[in-house]
């Protein structure tokens, strides 16, 4: 885990705005001071709207700052930041923050000294917060709170984000029925689930959730870089890809893939997005290390260290059982950031005039979901791997996008989801811990625009999480939690796999929804789904791996993981 501040760059419009954000102490998001007068090009269109929706005139002279407020400003963010994450930041990836709300936080705090009173403002809505009421007024408080008392963190908007930890005033509710038609017919038997009722869900987290995605691009071709047959002491064979997404050689990601050198044919493996970068996985010295077009495409000015994210990949373990690992930076495809979908894949696929998705078009984690599919595009060249045999994995964030990927993706052959909490796994209408609202106001780019209407009305979803894990069947799935993670929900997510049970109980015998929760390191595998909970916090782990690798073990070395199998059709 990096123990030093990591600066990072957004993009904005070729304007930039810095973030300081010190990892193990306070967390900074402050306009930097060189440069700071062309920033301040975004703050200003939210301090005209303020002030004219509060009848007030603006100085013509921009860049004259009122008194103390770069003082002011830093307080006010380090208020945002710990009403928006404040214990429940996990690292070692450093959180950031919403751009649009910061640049209407900075805005309120320049108003307030300029004028000597906090911004009324109601009849301001700024773009791309239309859903946000609750999200501005945490903004203003936070502002307002800096003004009066600069240097003196608070969490004064926390109260707007009630988390609830007792399961004794959790909400009653009532799940749907995944294999129950929206027109309330019952689905009865393998066939209509997979042509009929599978379709329907589909769509529906689709257009409410996830967001539409383009198909694979016609120009879609694979670069390989080098292959080393001497990588880790003899025992894999390394090799990285440019997955290029079309002809300008400006847009891809990057496969890191390591296979068994004494396999002997091609191997099943394990394929995820990685939080810091490829050469963060392995101090293998033989990965290469990003560029310095590619550190700035990926909004850093400096990178993680060879191997600092090598505890949530035990390569040695799971090369030693004969399984192949291919993995990209999640920062290929989409920074894990609010830039207003500037500077990921999106502006690629945009209609001429287009500057922003559509409501019910993709957000972050259905592109890092489309990633993992061109990722697997890619391994269906490579002659060492087994692309029928492919397990996607995820953890936390990745494990939403793992399960999103499993879903529409039928080549997956294995499904795995660790500590993916609200959102992923557990399930939404349990409103414990992580809720659908704090989830949008924390990362408001994850999803699509859709989904916002369903904070705090999470009965009205037309469907569950339990419903994302059953879209994955036949194929097997496993889910894992942390006893630690109570933000994420364990029980929450047990209760969604079991209630993905009957769906799964068309394919295979199972007895998933009928057993207790197991008590912590104790995995249940049962038909074609998996469980256990790990002592500790919200992590993947090298005990979790091995889970993972016995899982597969029945179904993807013995060729059952129900991808293909005519059985099941």
């Amino acid at each position: 885990m990096p123990t030093a501040a990591n600066i990072y760059y957004k993009k904005m419009n070729l304007k930039k705005l810095g973030i300081l954000i010190l990892s193990l102490a306070t967390l900074f998001f402050c306009l930097g001071a060189e440069g700071r007068g062309d920033d301040f090009e975004y703050v200003k269109s939210h301090l005209m709207g303020l002030a004219a929706a509060d009848g007030r005139q603006l100085p013509s002279e921009w860049k004259a700052y009122p008194d103390g407020y770069e003082a002011a400003l830093r307080t006010a963010l380090d208020n945002l930041a710990l009403t928006y994450i404040g214990e429940n930041w996990m690292g070692p990836e450093p959180p950031g923050l919403n751009r649009t709300i910061g640049a209407y936080t900075a805005a309120c705090v320049y108003y307030e000294l300029l004028f000597g009173a906090a911004p009324i403002g109601d009849g301001y809505i700024p773009k791309h917060m239309e859903y946000d009421a609750a999200r501005m007024e945490i903004a203003r408080l936070c502002a307002h709170a800096a003004c009066l008392t600069p240097g003196t963190v608070t969490d004064v908007g926390r109260k707007n984000i009630k988390v609830n930890y007792n399961e004794s005033t959790l909400p009653s509710y009532t799940l749907p029925d995944p294999l129950r038609m929206q027109s309330g017919r019952r689905v009865r038997g393998r066939r209509m689930w997979l042509h009929r009722r599978r379709p329907e869900l589909l769509s529906l987290f689709e257009r409410e959730m996830f967001g539409r995605a383009p198909s694979r691009p016609k120009d879609l071709h694979f670069e390989l870089l080098y292959r080393d047959c001497e990588a880790l002491d003899g025992l894999a064979v390394r090799k990285e890809y440019k997955v290029h997404f079309d002809g300008s050689g400006k847009h891809y990601l990057r496969l890191l893939v390591y296979t068994p050198l004494k396999a002997g044919g091609p191997v099943p493996a394990f394929l995820g997005v990685n939080f810091l970068g490829n050469w963060a996985v392995s101090e293998d010295p033989g990965i290469l290390m990003p560029t310095e077009e590619e550190l700035l495409s990926y909004g850093r000015v400096e990178t993680m260290k060879r191997g600092d994210d090598a505890s949530r990949w035990p390569l040695q373990d799971i090369l030693s059982a004969g399984y192949g690992v291919a993995t990209f930076y999640r920062g290929d495809i989409d920074p894990d950031y609010d830039d207003v979908f500037e500077n990921g894949v999106h502006p690629l696929f945009f209609r001429p005039g287009q500057d922003y998705p559509e409501p019910d078009e993709w957000g972050t984690i259905a592109a890092w979901a489309w990633g993992l599919s061109r990722a697997l595009d890619c391994l269906e060249t490579d002659p060492d791997v087994d692309a029928s045999s492919v397990a996607v994995i995820g953890h936390s964030r990745l494990g939403k996008t793992a399960l999103w990927a499993g879903a529409q993706d039928e080549r997956f052959a294995m499904v795995i989801s660790n500590c993916s909490g609200n959102c992923g796994a557990a399930l939404s209408r349990r409103r414990y811990g992580e809720t659908i609202r704090k989830v949008n106001e924390y990362r408001p780019q994850w999803f699509c625009d859709n989904f916002l209407k369903y904070n705090d009305r999470e009965d009205d979803l037309p469907f569950d999480q339990h419903e994302l894990i059953a879209l994955c069947a036949p194929r097997p799935v496993y889910v894992a939690s942390a006893t630690e993670d109570r933000n994420a929900d364990p029980k929450g997510e047990f209760l969604s796999l079991q209630a993905a049970a009957p769906v799964y109980r068309l394919f295979c015998p199972t007895e998933m929804d009928g057993r207790q929760m197991p008590p912590p390191d104790t995995p249940v595998m049962d038909g074609l789904l998996g469980y256990h909970i790990h002592t500790g916090k919200h992590a993947i782990t090298r005990y979790d791996w091995l889970q993972y690798i016995r899982f597969a073990d029945t179904y993807l070395k013995n060729g059952n993981s129900g991808q293909g199998n005519n059985d099941f059709l």
